[in-house]
C-alpha cells in the first residue's frame, strides 16, 4: 500500500510538472525565419514606429522593411564585424558600432549627411546610445566618462556635456524610451543608474563581468535588471529600489532585452533557447526553442506593441514571430537563404556628407569622479552637473538706434551704440557703453532763423549718453540663441545745433540722468532689442536697435 501511494504521488508530481512547462515550450516554425546567411548575425534592432527592423552581418548593416521583409538597404561604413546596431527614438536615425571603434549615426531617410565617431586605443567606443532625439548621441568620450553630443543645428558642430565620470572604462549604455534615464555599466562591475534631468545618480549597484548580458532599464524607465552570478538576474525597480531574482540554471548567455512595454524579459539560454518571463506574474510566459544547429541567440529584440521578437543566431538565422502563438510575423515569401543573394545589390552606394564628432573637446564637464561610491544597491545623489559653461564670454556689441521723442518738433532720433558686455556669469550679464544719436527737425518746425538776411538751418538735436548696464540672459547652445533683457543707468546731455559752420548756432547743453529698461535677442552675430527709456530732459521715451555682435572670447 505504501509504495502504491508513493506512486500515484510521484506520477501526480510528474504530470503536474509536465503541464506546467507544456504551456511554454513552443519550437520555432520554420516559416518564421526571415533570412540565412554564413555570417553571425551580432545584432538586430526594431525602429520605434514599426516600419523597420535593422541587423548586424559581419561588416554589414542591413535595414529591412518590416511589412514586406525585404532589406531596404546595406550599408558598408565599417571595416571591422558590427557589434550594435541601434534606432533613434523617431526612427529616422541608425546608428552602428563596430570593432574598428568607430561609431555611425547614418538617416535613413536621406534627408542628412552621416555622423561618424571615431574612438581610440585611449578613448575605445565600447557602447552608444541615442539620447532620447535623433540626432545627440551619449558616447564614452574618455572611456570613462559618459558624454554627451549634441549639434548646433545650423553649423552642425557638435557640442559636448559630460554627464557622468569613473574611475573604469565604461562597458554599456542603456536609456529609457524619454531619455531621461541613463544606466552605465563599467569594467570594474559598477553600474550608474543617472538621472540625466536633474543631473543626480540615484541607484550604485555591483554586477556579474563575467556574464555578456550588460545591465538594462527598461524603456518605461521602472525597472532595470543585470546579471549577479552564474545563475541569477536581479529585477529592481527603479522607483521605491524592490528587488527580486529571476534563478536559472540556464543562465543566461550573450542576449535580454526588456519588451518595449516594459513587462517582459526576453533572455536567451545555453540550449539555443529563448525564455520569457513576466514581470507582472513573475512567471515564465514562454520557452522558444532554438534549432540546435544555429547555436546560441546573439541578440533579441521586440516590436514597438511588444507582440513581436527578433532574434539573431550564432551562425547567422535571423527569425522574427509573433509571441502569443509563434505564428509568422513577416510576410516574406522568399526563401531565407536566398534573401541576401537576391537583395545584395541594394547596398547603399551614395556618398553622403560625413560629420566627424570630435571626442577630444568637451565643452561641459560634471562635477567629480564617482569612485567615492562603493555602496551596493546604495540610492546617492551627486552635485548637480554645471548648469551650462556658455561658449559666450565677452563681447562688443555696436548697434543701430531708433528713438520716439515726446519733443513737439523732433519725432525720432537716429544713431549709433557702443557697448561692452561679460557673459561670463549667465545667467547674469553686465557692461557698459556710450551711445551717440541726432534728431533732424520736423517738417512743422515753425522756427526761423536768420543773420544779416540769410535764414539759417533749423537747428538739430543731439543726444550723446554714457552708461553701466547688468540684466539676466538665457543660452540655448543647440541654437546658438541668446535671450536677454537689461538694465542701464547713465548720464549725458542733449544740444541744439543748425549744423553750420559759418553761421553756427548752439544751445545751451541740457545735462540729464537716464534709466533704461530693454529686452532682446541675440542670434549668433546679430543682435535686436527694445524697450523704454526715461531721460530727465525729454521724459519717456521708445527706443529700438539693432547690430552686430564681436565676440572678443575671453
Amino acid at each position: 500500500m505504501f509504495f502504491r501511494r508513493l506512486s500515484l504521488v510521484g506520477f501526480s508530481a510528474l504530470f503536474m510538472l509536465a503541464e506546467s512547462l507544456s504551456f511554454s515550450q513552443e519550437k520555432i516554425n520554420q516559416n518564421c525565419i526571415i533570412a540565412k546567411s554564413g555570417e553571425e548575425i551580432s545584432s538586430v534592432a526594431w525602429s520605434q514606429d514599426g516600419k523597420f527592423f535593422a541587423s548586424a552581418w559581419n561588416n554589414n548593416v542591413v535595414l529591412w522593411d518590416s511589412e514586406s521583409g525585404k532589406i531596404k538597404e546595406i550599408y558598408r561604413e565599417h571595416t571591422k564585424a558590427v557589434k550594435k546596431v541601434h534606432f533613434s527614438k523617431g526612427g529616422n536615425r541608425l546608428l552602428s558600432l563596430g570593432q574598428d571603434n568607430i561609431v555611425v549615426m547614418r538617416d535613413i531617410t536621406g534627408s542628412s549627411g552621416t555622423i561618424r565617431a571615431v574612438g581610440t586605443d585611449l578613448q575605445p567606443m565600447n557602447d552608444a546610445v541615442f539620447a532620447g532625439d535623433n540626432t545627440s548621441v551619449i558616447l564614452p568620450g574618455d572611456g570613462g566618462s559618459a558624454t554627451l553630443y549634441f549639434p548646433l543645428r545650423l553649423t552642425n558642430q557638435f557640442i559636448s556635456k559630460k554627464l557622468l565620470k569613473t574611475d573604469s572604462v565604461i562597458t554599456s549604455f542603456d536609456l529609457s524610451y524619454d531619455g531621461s534615464m541613463l544606466l552605465c555599466g563599467t569594467q570594474e562591475g559598477k553600474a550608474y543608474l543617472l538621472n540625466i534631468n536633474d543631473g543626480s545618480i540615484k541607484k550604485v549597484f555591483s554586477f556579474y563581468t563575467a556574464s555578456e548580458i550588460h545591465p538594462r532599464i527598461s524603456p518605461d524607465g521602472k525597472f532595470i535588471f543585470y546579471p549577479v552570478d552564474n545563475q541569477r538576474l536581479e529585477v529592481s525597480s527603479t522607483d521605491d529600489g524592490k528587488s527580486f531574482t529571476i534563478e536559472d540554471s540556464d543562465f543566461p548567455v550573450k542576449a535580454a532585452s526588456f519588451s518595449s512595454d516594459g513587462t517582459l524579459i526576453a533572455y536567451a539560454v545555453k540550449n539555443g533557447g529563448i525564455k520569457i518571463f513576466n514581470l507582472k506574474s513573475k512567471s515564465f510566459n514562454h520557452f522558444f526553442i532554438i534549432p540546435s544547429s544555429h547555436a546560441h541567440v546573439n541578440s533579441i529584440a521586440f516590436s514597438p506593441n511588444s507582440k513581436k521578437m527578433l532574434a539573431g543566431t550564432e551562425k547567422g538565422l535571423l527569425l522574427c514571430w509573433n509571441i502569443s502563438d509563434n505564428t509568422r510575423a513577416i510576410k516574406n515569401q522568399q526563401a531565407p537563404e536566398e534573401v541576401i543573394k537576391s537583395q545584395n545589390d541594394t547596398v547603399k552606394n551614395d556618398a553622403s556628407p560625413i560629420t566627424d564628432i570630435l571626442l577630444n573637446q568637451t565643452s561641459e564637464e560634471s562635477g567629480e569622479s564617482l569612485s567615492a561610491h562603493e555602496g551596493e544597491s546604495e540610492e546617492i545623489s551627486s552635485n548637480k552637473p554645471e548648469t551650462e559653461i556658455q561658449n559666450l564670454k565677452n563681447a562688443l556689441e555696436v548697434s543701430l538706434l531708433v528713438t520716439s521723442l515726446n519733443e513737439d518738433y523732433y519725432h525720432s532720433s537716429f544713431g549709433l551704440s557702443a557697448a561692452w558686455k561679460s557673459y561670463k556669469r549667465l545667467p547674469f550679464c553686465y557692461g557698459a557703453g556710450a551711445e551717440f544719436s541726432f534728431a533732424p527737425p520736423a517738417n512743422d518746425y515753425p522756427y526761423t532763423t536768420s543773420y544779416d538776411g540769410i535764414e539759417l538751418n533749423n537747428p538739430w538735436l543731439y543726444r550723446a549718453h554714457i552708461y553701466a548696464q547688468a540684466g539676466l540672459g538665457h543660452y540655448i547652445k543647440e541654437y546658438n540663441i541668446l535671450f536677454f533683457c537689461e538694465g542701464r543707468l547713465g548720464f549725458g546731455g542733449n544740444i541744439l545745433f543748425n549744423n553750420e559752420l559759418t553761421y553756427r548756432r548752439t544751445s545751451k547743453p541740457t545735462f540729464c540722468f537716464l534709466a533704461d529698461a530693454l529686452a532682446g535677442i541675440q542670434w549668433k552675430a546679430l543682435n535686436i532689442y527694445a524697450g523704454s527709456e526715461f531721460d530727465s530732459s525729454l521724459g519717456f521715451i521708445v527706443k529700438a536697435g539693432a547690430g552686430v555682435v564681436i565676440h572678443l572670447g575671453k
